[in-house]
């Protein structure tokens, strides 16, 4: 059984490459685009400057997330790590 569905999943791919039949991916921009919106302020606000190299977790029972300011984070759920090298960047 696990050799048919191997076989399915590899050879279906090569099928269609060598045919030269295509999926359409083709993807449309909305052509309306939402006006942007005013954000009112709440009342709860959390604010600390920005301190590069510095170390920060969020720990919880049975997961954490570790990492620097700077650098890449990693996550884990006990007892498996679901997250490594993970960064964000913003333009």
């Amino acid at each position: 059984m696990l050799l048919r569905l191997t076989a399915l999943f590899v050879g279906a791919p090569i099928i269609l490459a060598i045919s030269g039949v295509s999926p359409d991916v083709s993807f449309q921009a909305p052509s309306v685009l939402i006006p942007k919106f005013p954000m009112p302020r709440g009342a709860l606000v959390l604010t600390r400057s920005i301190r590069p190299g510095s170390f920060f977790d969020v720990v919880g029972r049975r997961s954490a997330v570790f990492g620097y300011e700077n650098k890449p984070l990693e996550a884990w759920v006990y007892p498996l790590k679901i997250v490594d090298d993970f960064g964000l960047s913003f333009r």
